[in-house]
């Protein structure tokens, strides 16, 4: 009989929960009314109000039993307890593969009228996940305070960062639609407007992207594309801008100057690997203007080095 009552108890309160997440995509959580949630649920008020005190206990509740779930399906304790090495790539993806089974949650929480209180319980659920790691690694090894490294990983920079790493595991798997997902999804929560360029949240995702048009996405290569000319505009402003010193603050400057041509580079030559030869041919018209001569320029089948990503295909 207490079984019978359990899953009576369970099957009322998923109603519930399907139903106020429906009405969250519709208005604010402050605006719903418990008579709103049990109506949709099709449950009576005395089925919500036994199990709940009111409709601020009830979302509290949601938001912790997801949360809670999300980090036991990562559960990276689990993997170092056995002494294990921790692959933070497998982590991520868990991570992801979770959020991406319960979509409908997160884009709710986190949509137009998603609660502010879930985004603080996404921050401190997540810290917490950083410390069950970080607390079975030597913290010797890190270099720098605990709560910094947190911190760093949480970053919007970095973050984006994880979103590629997952995409190219899964490429890895040949779950080619569900990686360019994966970086179409990263790049919208985290678009490059809000978070700056750097080589390390960059370069995976332009990696990832030709990979998975090599592996026959047929969008994949312009998005691909587009994100690289955006990347180099942002470096050739950087590196007109300090050309334009001179003397003693062009010494100073050198450095940064080597740097963004150095960046830039990087991703000429990963242009012509993944055989974009109209990106190629831009890039070319600028290091011209920078007096470099033809001889040096490369064409689609000059490679420095191979991407990381084995999943490129060879320049023709």
């Amino acid at each position: 009989m207490d079984r019978t009552n359990d899953m009576r108890k369970a099957r009322s309160r998923q109603y519930m929960t399907d139903a106020l997440l429906d009405l969250m995509r519709e208005k604010d959580f402050e605006s719903i009314s418990v008579n709103e949630i049990v109506k949709r649920a099709r449950v009576s008020r005395s089925t919500f109000y036994f199990q709940f005190e009111d409709k601020y206990c009830f979302l509290n509740q949601i938001i912790d039993d997801v949360l809670g779930d999300l980090r036991r399906a990562a559960n990276p304790s689990e993997q170092l307890e056995k002494g294990l090495e921790w692959e933070s790539h497998a982590y991520y993806q868990r991570h992801f593969e979770y959020i991406y089974d319960h979509a409908h949650f997160f884009q709710t929480m986190l949509g137009e009228h998603g609660a502010p209180l879930f985004n603080k319980k996404f921050e401190e659920s997540a810290y917490a996940t950083y410390q069950d790691i970080f607390r079975k690694v030597q913290a010797d090894s890190m270099g720098a305070p605990l709560d910094y490294f947190i911190q760093y990983n949480l970053s919007a920079s970095h973050a984006r960062d994880a979103f590629a790493r997952v995409a190219k595991e899964l490429l890895r798997q040949n779950r080619v639609g569900e990686a360019v997902e994966l970086l179409d999804l990263g790049l919208e929560r985290m678009p490059t407007s809000q978070v700056r360029f750097t080589d390390t949240n960059t370069y995976p995702f332009l990696e990832a992207y030709y990979a998975a048009s090599a592996m026959g996405d047929k969008e994949a290569a312009a998005k691909g594309d587009a994100l690289l000319r955006e990347y180099a505009q942002t470096l050739i402003e950087y590196i007109e801008h300090y050309l334009r010193f001179e003397g003693a603050q062009g010494d100073m400057v050198s450095g940064l100057i080597d740097e963004k041509l150095d960046q830039l580079g990087d991703i000429y030559y990963l242009a012509s690997y993944a055989d974009r030869k109209e990106v190629v041919a831009e890039l070319n018209d600028y290091y011209r203007s920078l007096g470099v001569s033809e001889e040096n320029l490369i064409d689609g089948g000059d490679k420095r080095q191979q991407p990381d990503s084995a999943l490129l295909p060879a320049a023709k």
